[in-house]
């Protein structure tokens, strides 16, 4: 996400993952985005009525300012064990980037987002979360010129901190905004029966604001390729897609700049775009077929904002029953459709695992974009085709019906898909609005 403009002020970051998604983030299905490098501040324009000069031995004094500058900006040398504001303990500087130091942040909970607990508190107090260890931030610290604001910074030795949150990844949880609205969710993938290696991808992002709508980013990637490392395709879709939605979507939102629908659905179409480009040259590079697969969800309160490539899938399960609303973009939908085939004998046609869209196949991909909006007690459930194929709908409603916990709803369906033959990889998603 794009940091936000803090004047004499430094800058805390929590890290992108929360304790729970460090463990997750050990299987290649789970690996979280790479870190986006912070932008390098534009140099000044010269103005147009700036006389001309060609003295270069004046540039060498010049440029030799800025660092002489940022040295006696962050001249307090934080030590690993310091302790800042009875909340921050830093762990070690960040090699390469002056200024900026890895730390725990010991009062916030890694589940849903509350900042007052005591000091490595064991439970949260505001959701009762088991607390495994801290959540990691970046602190970067300037020299302070003014006594901070209380609401959102703090001084220490003379240094004023801003905090601005991350997102949080983890495998399960729940998220409230202030307007009462919360969102659970859970999680799970697994590499079935039949295969050997696991070449979905699952990313699940919550934040959860002091004002403002919780947000959500909810991706499932389905890597095809085999031996050509679909995996590869899959978790590189999942980065980009998730690094173009943290700074062009979150980034605005959780600086108090909401996105309009509009140009978010643009935006989702664009990250989807930018995953399929990269995989393309992978692919290119590589001489191999792999490819991907996409369904995601981007949630705003109680809006969702979709995004599909392939035949992975996005259902909706309300008071109606369950809705499948992405459409497969495969050959035996398009059979389906033109009345060839029934919807039965999807499951058994020996073209089934045939696509005719996904990303890395071409340089361009045709992404389907669309809103829903949601209402109380209704449920999103984003899964691979292993699921659905071995699960079938039929299934996938028995235990959306039995089951209240998204966590263990999506347990059971895996365990479903398997018992069914688990011919694929298996990935599923469950979000609840309540």
């Amino acid at each position: 996400m794009p940091e936000e403009a803090v004047e004499s002020a430094a800058v805390a970051e929590a890290g992108e993952e929360a304790p729970q998604a460090a463990e997750a983030a050990a299987t290649p299905t789970e690996a979280a985005p790479a870190p986006v490098a912070e932008p390098a501040a534009p140099a000044a324009e010269p103005s147009p009525d700036a006389p001309a000069t060609d003295a270069p031995a004046a540039a060498a004094p010049a440029a030799a300012a800025p660092a002489a500058a940022a040295a006696l900006a962050c001249a307090a040398n934080l030590a690993a064990g310091a302790l800042l504001a009875d909340r921050y303990e830093i762990i070690g500087p960040v090699e390469g980037e002056p200024c900026r130091y890895r730390a725990f942040d010991l009062r916030r909970c890694p589940q849903c987002g509350y900042a007052k607990n005591e000091p490595r508190s064991e439970f949260c107090a505001e959701c009762g979360a088991t607390w495994t260890e801290p959540v990691q931030v970046i602190i970067h610290e300037q020299k302070a010129t003014a006594e901070p604001a209380p609401a959102d910074q703090f001084l220490a030795g003379g240094y004023v901190y801003t905090v601005t949150v991350e997102p949080s990844s983890a495998t399960q949880g729940a998220a409230s905004s202030l307007s009462g609205l919360q969102l659970t969710w859970g999680q799970k993938t697994d590499v079935g029966k039949q295969r050997e290696v696991n070449e979905d991808s699952v990313d699940v992002r919550v934040y959860t604001p002091h004002a403002g709508p919780v947000l959500g980013s909810f991706i499932v990637a389905d890597g095809v390729g085999g031996q050509d490392h679909g995996e590869v395709a899959s978790q590189t879709a999942v980065q980009v897609i998730w690094q173009q939605v943290r700074e062009r979507i979150w980034g605005p939102e959780m600086a108090g700049e909401p996105v309009p629908t509009s140009k978010a659905l643009a935006i989702l179409a664009e990250a989807v775009q930018a995953a399929n480009e990269t995989v393309y040259k992978l692919r290119t590079a590589q001489a191999s077929e792999m490819g991907t697969t996409v369904s995601m969800a981007l949630l705003r309160d109680n809006l969702a904002i979709i995004a599909n490539v392939g035949d992975s899938r996005t259902y909706l399960w309300s008071a109606g029953g369950l809705k499948r609303l992405t459409t497969d973009h495969s050959v035996v939908e398009t059979l389906v459709a033109a009345g060839r085939i029934t919807r039965a004998q999807v499951y058994s046609h020996p073209q089934r695992n045939l696509i005719y869209r996904s990303l890395g196949d071409r340089s361009k991909v045709e992404v389907d974009t669309f809103t829903q909006a949601l209402a109380p007690g209704d449920r999103l459930l984003l899964c691979s085709d292993g699921l659905w194929e071995m699960a079938r709908d039929e299934g996938i409603e028995e235990v959306l019906l039995s089951e209240a916990n998204p966590q263990r709803a999506c347990d059971q369906l895996v365990e479903m898909a398997n018992l069914a033959g688990g011919d694929d990889n298996i990935t599923v998603i469950i979000v609840q609005v309540a």
